[in-house]
């Protein structure tokens, strides 16, 4: 391991992996990262089985950000060869002006409009 590095990245969370794992693999920047818990553990606000991945925002901006981090996790997924995240489906109901909107107008695929 060199003792150089074009980058340290304190943490080794959600967060912290990203960064490091695109300053490598688009910038091809040398990265350490700096850990204080071990691998697996329980102690941040990323941990556990289960997350939400939602596209449904009052802001078309966070709508076509969160198109693109799904794009990114497919990538990661394609990079790894395994799969990380089990698309399952939701339900999203409100108001046919508010968030529900900006989600159909930027989706790439058809939303479904419930009667009612």
């Amino acid at each position: 391991m060199s003792d150089k590095f074009d980058a340290i990245v304190i943490g080794a969370g959600a967060m912290g992996s990203a960064a490091a794992y695109h300053l490598s693999q688009r910038l091809g920047r040398s990265v350490l990262i700096l850990e204080q818990h071990e691998v697996g553990h329980a102690l941040g606000s990323s941990h556990g089985p289960s997350r939400i991945f939602r596209m449904t925002y009052a802001h078309p901006a966070y709508v076509q950000l969160a198109q693109e981090a799904l794009g990114a996790w497919e990538d990661l997924e394609r990079a790894c060869g395994e799969m990380l995240f089990l698309r399952t489906g939701d339900l999203f109901f409100g108001p046919e002006d508010g968030p529900l909107a900006n989600y159909k107008m930027l989706s790439r695929g058809p939303a479904a409009r419930l009667p009612g």
